[in-house]
């Protein structure tokens, strides 16, 4: 049986489409050959006609997840800049749908801590995927110069995946939210 020429590229999007959700949710060292495969719906053995091994994956799910993650800081937020736009970014970073939903595409507070174990290869697919969200925060931000718009834009980043990575993390639902909601209120005390 011949296969349509796009048939090759429609599987291996179909195969980093599951990888996704399922490393953002059980973590890379927690997410199988076989679980990505499955859900795919394809056998392991095709795995490497597509990929060279599981870092390969998580290179490609960092570079198409960047879209989402885009939608995630800008979507409905064009007549917003400066303090209202980062306020506004803030509140919908640190939402309970945000830190409950792994199918929302940031893949930064999810793989995080287990990218700084991996290869110099798939370091560099994440900081380029850092590097753009920041990018896209800053150019919104209101800052006598560039490089002050930057570093904003870094602390921003910075303190909202670590607030939802610690949200995400303890037991409590509660705590959860109360984690969520003091990084919003200490951003919005600083003047965002």
């Amino acid at each position: 049986m011949r296969y349509p020429a796009d048939h090759k590229e429609e599987t291996a999007r179909r195969i980093i489409e599951k990888a996704g959700p399922l490393m953002r949710s059980r973590g890379f060292a927690g997410t199988s050959l076989q679980d990505v495969m499955r859900e795919a719906k394809l056998t392991v053995g095709g795995f490497y006609n597509h990929f060279k091994d599981k870092s390969d994956v998580l290179r490609y799910v960092l570079a198409a997840d960047m879209n989402e993650s885009r939608k995630l800081i800008v979507e409905d937020l064009d007549d917003l800049n400066g303090d209202d736009y980062a306020a506004a970014v803030v509140e919908r970073y640190l939402s309970e749908q945000h830190r409950d939903d792994t199918k929302m595409a940031c893949d930064v507070p999810y793989l995080s801590a287990e990218v700084a174990r991996m290869d110099d290869d798939t370091k560099q697919v994440y900081q380029d995927y850092v590097v753009k969200v920041v990018g896209t925060i800053a150019e919104r931000l209101d800052e006598q110069d560039d490089e002050d718009a930057q570093r904003h834009a870094w602390e921003l980043v910075s303190k909202m995946v670590g607030a939802l990575m610690i949200a995400r993390a303890v037991k409590d639902p509660g705590l959860s939210n109360e984690i969520l909601d003091a990084c919003k209120v200490g951003v919005r005390r600083r003047g965002v």
